[in-house]
């Protein structure tokens, strides 16, 4: 029998074996100072949006529809809850924040990065369309108002995370 019929898918199998384990070691490495770095970039932004703010993590569970709709932490900043939201527009990774003043009106609305298409990221950027919800009631009811064609899946995100982030502010009041 050829010696390389055995040889070569042992030496391949090894480089296989060897390239996973080092992988994740790295992943295991990386995965907590990627995480923290998120936080930090996400803290960054509340103080942008509230400078001076005191920042507090608003304890509790969060519901399977709110971690469905993926809202990932709720923070205090003052008088304002800021609701961060890592969900899916067209593609994954869909980052933003909303924040609810102490009088229950939305007040901020910012997203910290995304994948999907630029041009429908910047219409959900514009102020034009976080008009229709800031400075409006938490349990506002703005049905199919923030959508917008031609950026549906981004809009859509944003217009779920709007009403969740309403219902957890009314849960919590």
């Amino acid at each position: 029998m050829n010696k390389r019929v055995i040889t070569y898918p042992l030496i391949l199998g090894s480089v296989v074996l060897l390239s996973t384990f080092l992988l994740a070691f790295v992943y295991n490495i990386t995965k907590p100072i990627i995480e923290e770095n998120a936080i930090i970039r996400e803290n960054q932004v509340v103080l942008d949006l509230f400078p001076g703010a005191e920042i507090k993590v608003v304890e509790g569970e969060l519901t399977k529809d709110e971690k469905d709709a993926g809202l990932t932490s709720v923070v205090k900043a003052d008088d304002n809850y800021v609701y961060t939201f890592n969900t899916k527009g067209f593609k994954e990774g869909f980052v933003f924040l909303i924040a609810i003043d102490g009088e229950g009106n939305f007040n901020a609305f910012h997203i910290v990065s995304s994948m999907d298409t630029p041009g429908h990221v910047d219409n959900v950027r514009s102020k034009n369309y976080s008009d229709i919800f800031i400075d409006k009631s938490y349990d506002t009811e703005f049905g199919d108002n923030l959508i917008i064609t031609g950026s549906t899946y981004t809009s859509g995100a944003v217009a779920d995370a709007v009403k969740i982030a309403g219902q957890h502010y009314g849960r919590i009041k």
